[in-house]
């Protein structure tokens, strides 16, 4: 049997244990690193920044410095990063230890990403890279960058106050917002002493290919597509008030190309000008007509289909693409032949433009407009309905995709074509003055891109 612990002797114990001194380094919170990442440069740069951005961001003793704090804090400066001191006044300011630059190149080999760490007075501490055939699989920096530059990281320290000089890096925008609004030129030098390698030359000095823009883009798609046709005025004697005037969804199939020749071999203007073509139909489309004087409804044979073939341009501009269309187009609309039911194939000459956005991570939208000059309109025109008709019409799309890898991407697009009209006179149809002939269609389908950055 041990001896029992007397309770004065007890308590005089637990006292001395909680009278012992604390280190001040176990007292304090470990400070985390700040941490500002730059804007990358070079062709999808902000692809590769946004690895970056994952993997520090997962990292508990790293806080990223957001770009709305760097902006203010240059104004209030007055400097950029570029001026002298630049770094070491942020750093100062935000208490900023480390700054995450670099670029993103493209060989013929493949994709290469260069990530460099500066420490809070701009100079350079690290480098480290990662190449692959395939841009995507450069997302192996989400786990591996701490692992080959984390120990710099952690070492940066904030602004010392004599700052070794640096030189002016070439190709670097004088805009205090450079790194989070500008699209810096593609290639620059950095001579830094104790970086080996670091001497970043020009493509043409390197044998770098330049990348090509998109040469060709496919999609396929298939949703659903509605019909909406009526006649003005509502309420005048014609045989067309009874046909329906909102039909049921069609299953709908829509094919797409654009392609451009000259970007198989350059990425000049001529490179971005092109064909495009697109054809889409109904898959057992269905429609009514309402004979009163019989109390029945007919359903006969419908065909619908639309097609257009012609040239456009398109405009990059990083991260938007501007486009301009022309090109001739049908819009048929056919069933069985009955009388009091004209066919349609309103032909007409497309004018359009559209701005294809590129968002965050993949994610972009797309939208476009155009006029359509009507050309003609098949049976609706004829004598035996409205010689004189006259109009023409609009179109508008907006699409939203997102791309899984380079080449591949899913989308989904709403759309809609109207076509507007004056009937003119007409002794069978004199009450009527107007008509109006609507398509309305929602389809979600798969992308494919042939070529470079451009989409």
């Amino acid at each position: 049997m041990g001896k029992r612990v007397k309770k004065s002797t007890f308590i005089l114990l637990l006292t001395a244990f909680f009278s012992l001194p604390v280190s001040p380094a176990a007292a304090e919170k470990p400070k985390k690193v700040r941490v500002v990442v730059e804007k990358l440069m070079g062709s999808k740069a902000d692809v590769v920044r946004q690895y970056v951005l994952f993997a520090l961001n997962k990292r508990r003793e790293v806080e990223l410095v957001s770009s709305k704090e760097v902006v203010a804090a240059l104004t209030r400066l007055d400097v950029t990063l570029e001026s002298e001191n630049g770094y070491l006044a942020l750093s100062r300011e935000l208490k900023v230890n480390a700054f995450i630059d670099g670029e993103v190149t493209r060989k013929a080999d493949g994709w290469r990403a260069s990530i460099w760490v500066r420490q809070g007075n701009g100079k350079f501490i690290a480098q480290n890279e990662w190449a692959d055939k395939k841009l995507r699989r450069l997302s192996s920096i989400k786990n591996t960058l701490w692992n080959r530059l984390g120990e710099a990281i952690v070492s940066a320290r904030v602004g010392e106050p004599e700052p070794e000089p640096l030189e002016q890096e070439a190709g670097r925008t004088t805009d205090r917002q450079a790194f989070v609004t500008a699209e810096p030129e593609p290639s620059r030098e950095v001579s830094e002493p104790g970086m080996p390698g670091d001497k970043l030359q020009s493509p043409a000095a390197t044998g770098e290919q330049r990348q090509q823009p998109t040469a060709l883009h496919a999609r396929i798609a298939l949703g659903a597509n509605w019909r909406n046709n009526s006649y003005e005025p509502d309420d005048a004697e014609q045989p067309f008030r009874y046909y329906n005037d909102f039909l049921q969804a069609t299953p709908w199939l829509a094919i797409q190309a654009k392609w451009f020749p000259a970007a198989h071999f350059s990425d000049e203007w001529f490179a971005h000008i092109g064909l495009t073509a697109d054809f889409a139909f109904g898959l057992g489309a269905s429609s009514e007509y309402e004979e009163p004087a019989a109390d029945e409804r007919i359903e006969p044979d419908t065909t619908s289909f639309a097609f257009s073939a012609g040239l456009l341009g398109r405009i990059p501009l990083n991260p938007v693409e501007l486009g301009l269309t022309l090109a001739y187009g049908q819009r048929v609309f056919k069933t069985s032949e009955f009388e009091g039911l004209p066919d349609v194939a309103h032909g007409f000459l497309r004018m359009g433009a559209n701005a294809d956005i590129s968002l965050v991570g993949g994610l972009g939208v797309d939208l476009a407009i155009a006029y359509l000059l009507r050309l003609d309109s098949g049976q609706l025109a004829s004598d035996q309905y409205f010689p004189e008709l006259s109009g023409g019409g609009v179109e508008a799309l907006i699409g939203v995709y997102y791309k899984i890898v380079d080449w591949l991407s899913i989308r989904a697009d709403w759309s809609v074509q109207y076509f507007f009209f004056k009937t003119g006179a007409n002794q069978a149809f004199e009450d009527l003055t107007g008509a109006d002939d609507g398509y309305y269609t929602a389809v979600v389908g798969v992308a494919y891109e042939l070529g470079g950055d451009s989409r």
